[in-house]
């Protein structure tokens, strides 16, 4: 009798886990699927941005010195001497490579016009003719013009007013530091010396000129890179006259005497130096 309510109660557990499980079957069935969200679409992967490549400058060169210059001339007259010295005569074709030569040169149109006309005279006196005389001839009056130049540097005490001085050249010449040793020179002598940086053209012209000054012991005037160099030599005359000082020593921006415009620019500085 026990046995049967055994299995009795056995099946009845079996048949009580089966439900459940066809239960849980059915409502598992039965229970609404949740909502899956669907992928987002797939981005693009982000393309770099490039920036645009900075121009860099172009290297500026910088102006020919004066020894390059003077090499450059010596070039030039040295391949026109051979040209000139191989020809039979003297005829018109040499007349034009020596104009060419000597403009290309740097010498001007006023100053080869001048030696040139001088030479023709000659030709035609028969002083001259052949090319190897004319090239002597030409080296000469070149010399001849440059030895007569007057190099003194004047200095007039009974003045009353300051002396000036101009320091004019081609770039590169060594105006500036010529500028300086002047300025160490006179002082050494006993002279007040104010310097007036006219050359307010070239980058840090100014400060080079005020550490000469201060090197030697002279006063200075200064104005803005780009400011008019006349006025800046006006107040340097100026305030030399205030300050009872002797000399000034005008320095000026570097220029070729071909430049019509500058070499203009430098009148109107002596112009105003004077007047000042």
């Amino acid at each position: 009798m026990n046995e049967i309510w055994i299995y009795v109660a056995v099946a009845a557990a079996v048949l009580g886990l089966g439900g459940a499980a066809v239960v849980a079957r059915r409502s598992r069935r039965d229970k609404p699927s949740v909502p899956v969200a669907p992928a987002p679409p797939h981005a693009p992967a982000p393309v770099p941005v490039v920036a645009p490549a900075t121009p860099q400058p172009a290297d500026v060169a910088a102006p020919p010195s004066f020894r390059d210059r003077l090499a450059r001339a010596r070039g030039v007259f040295a391949g026109v001497t051979t040209g000139v010295l191989r020809r039979s005569a003297i005829d018109q074709s040499t007349w034009d490579e020596l104009e060419e030569a000597m403009l290309r040169a740097d010498l001007g149109v006023k100053v080869t016009t001048s030696l040139l006309d001088s030479l023709r005279d000659r030709v035609k006196r028969r002083e001259i003719t052949e090319p190897s005389a004319l090239i002597s001839a030409l080296r000469n009056d070149m010399v001849s013009r440059l030895a007569d130049a007057n190099r003194s540097l004047t200095f007039d005490s009974a003045r009353g007013t300051p002396n000036i001085w101009l320091m004019v050249g081609v770039n590169g010449a060594g105006k500036t530091t010529s500028l300086a040793k002047i300025a160490a020179q006179q002082i050494a002598h006993g002279r007040s010396v104010l310097m007036a940086a006219g050359d307010t053209f070239r980058a840090a012209a100014g400060e080079q000129l005020e550490t000469w000054a201060t090197r030697t012991g002279a006063a200075i005037v200064r104005g803005a890179e780009g400011a008019d160099p006349s006025s800046v030599v006006f107040d340097g005359v100026q305030s030399a006259a205030a300050r009872n000082i002797d000399l000034v020593l005008a320095d000026t921006a570097g220029r070729l005497q071909t430049n019509t415009n500058l070499m203009d620019e430098l009148r109107k500085v002596r112009r105003v130096a004077e007047k000042a």
